[in-house]
């Protein structure tokens, strides 16, 4: 069918923002189309919304190489698709023209769980309807246990369990269950990773939320099976192969949900190579976790240590005012031992109110060493945050230190030097390695290893200096010797 260009619109999926065009790639289809003209099978579906346009499944380079090269009309290949396959032929095309660029992975990531989301795909999970499955279901019996001579039934819909009540007969406590988790999603294997669509943010990720929704779940193998770049595992027991998500995709899914939360960007990652980013986004996101872990542990401490305080001082207010009521009373006592003229009862007075005195003096003294060692506590607990801010900061060079040591220590080429080194070598060629290879260890031991001393004040660094330098002079001359 014969289409203007002009009333074609990209794939839905496809944002050439996020992804742009590659300029190489359109240069040479521009060449091929001038060459032998543009190739008509192009897959369309008529525009959902607006009668009378198309949008594009794939070839978006094709599309674009082609107004550039002055076509206003082609053929091209009308189907009715759903977004199933829209999103399919889109990773399809990614992949062929991208395949070095992860952010058309990323993309397509990104497509499906919006897709997820606005409910143009269908879930990856069923919906819990309330009713009992039948005799022999796997899952009748979920959520109940046996309990003496009765049966409990529970939930952990919001990760956190919640008790449904003893009942009878196992029957009766899976029906509680089945009406308490009515219209929930039934997970099914493995939930590791489990997000909330349109979020990209694990759920149980140290101090995030993962999603304000808890209706669209998917995990890294759900994204990855829907793209068909699942990967094999291995064998369960029974000998079936295991499929599971792949680690371009899992890679895909993190970066995505550090750049949901702003932990890094864009323009740092569209240059990276797949090596690279699974590299990068490992790093970032163990840094984010370790670094957000450690502010929500030191806000649960301090939290617990101010709530500590505060029942150290409500429990003070307590016996305080248990102190002063008995001495109120003593005093009481005391004045009526006066006028009734009792010496004995009054004597009796006074020596229980010196003990009650006693009391409180004690009783403030064990309260005001229960605060300071509070205070030292929390003075310890920010001072730990400090020094693991100080760490944070350095971390980048110790890992650069790492690396040095590691290439430092890895001798890479010791097994090709041993296989010369028993070959039939001549005397100058085995001359010549064993010069190089002293010059190499002078060259670690004068420069490299110098250059990682503890550092020197100005003085000592210009007598170094120039002791290194009549020592460099003093090689040269019995080199030229």
């Amino acid at each position: 069918m014969n289409i203007a260009l002009s009333d074609i619109e990209s794939n839905p999926n496809r944002d050439l923002n996020f992804n742009p065009l590659h300029e190489e790639k359109l240069v040479a289809l521009m060449a091929s189309i001038n060459e032998t003209g543009f190739w008509s099978n192009v897959i369309v579906r008529p525009h959902p919304e607006k009668k009378g346009k198309y949008q594009l499944s794939y070839g978006h380079h094709r599309l674009e190489s082609a107004k550039r090269c002055g076509i206003k009309e082609a053929e091209f290949v009308v189907r009715n698709l759903d977004d199933n396959f829209m999103i399919k032929m889109m990773e399809a095309e990614n992949s062929e023209d991208y395949r070095y660029c992860p952010l058309s992975l990323l993309e397509s990531c990104r497509a499906v769980v919006n897709a997820l989301a606005e409910g143009r795909i269908a879930s990856f999970y069923k919906v819990e309807d309330g009713t009992l499955p039948p005799e022999g279901n796997p899952e009748r019996y979920r959520g109940t246990f046996k309990q003496g001579e009765k049966w409990q039934a529970q939930h952990s819909v919001n990760r956190e369990p919640v008790y449904l009540g003893l009942f009878a007969t196992r029957k009766e406590a899976a029906q509680a269950y089945r009406t308490a988790v009515k219209g929930t999603f039934v997970f099914v294997g493995n939930t590791e990773g489990i997000r909330y669509a349109p979020s990209f943010i694990p759920v149980l990720s140290v101090g995030d939320k993962g999603g304000q929704t808890l209706r669209f779940p998917y995990n890294v193998a759900d994204i990855s099976r829907f793209l068909g770049r699942e990967v094999a595992k291995g064998k369960d027991t029974n000998g079936n192969p295991v499929e599971g998500a792949d680690s371009k995709t899992r890679a895909a899914l993190d970066a995505l949900y550090l750049l949901e939360v702003k932990a890094i960007n864009v323009a740092t990652i569209k240059e990276m190579n797949w090596s690279q980013l699974i590299r990068y986004v490992a790093d970032a996101k163990a840094h984010r976790e370790r670094t957000v872990l450690r502010v929500v542990k030191t806000k649960d401490e301090i939290a617990k240590l101010n709530a500590e305080a505060l029942r150290i001082q409500a429990e003070q207010k307590t016996k305080e005012k248990t102190i002063a009521d008995a001495k109120a009373a003593l005093v009481k006592k005391l004045a009526e031992a006066k006028r009734e003229g009792d010496a004995k009862a009054a004597k009796e007075a006074k020596e229980r109110m010196a003990v009650k005195e006693a009391e409180a003096e004690k009783a403030a003294e064990t309260f005001e060493v229960k605060k300071a060692a509070l205070n030292v506590k929390v003075a310890e607990v920010k001072q730990k945050e400090v020094t693991a801010k100080e760490e944070d900061k350095y971390l980048p060079v110790r890992k650069e230190a790492d690396r040095i040591v590691h290439k430092l220590e890895r001798r890479d080429e010791e097994a090709e030097i041993k296989a010369l080194a028993r070959r039939p070598l001549n005397a100058n060629d085995r001359e010549r390695l064993r010069q190089a290879a002293l010059k190499l260890g002078e060259w670690y031991n004068t420069w490299v290893a110098d250059l990682f001393l503890p550092p020197l004040s100005t003085k000592s660094s210009l007598a170094e200096y120039h002791n290194r330098e009549e020592a460099k002079r003093r090689v040269e001359s019995k080199e030229t010797k």
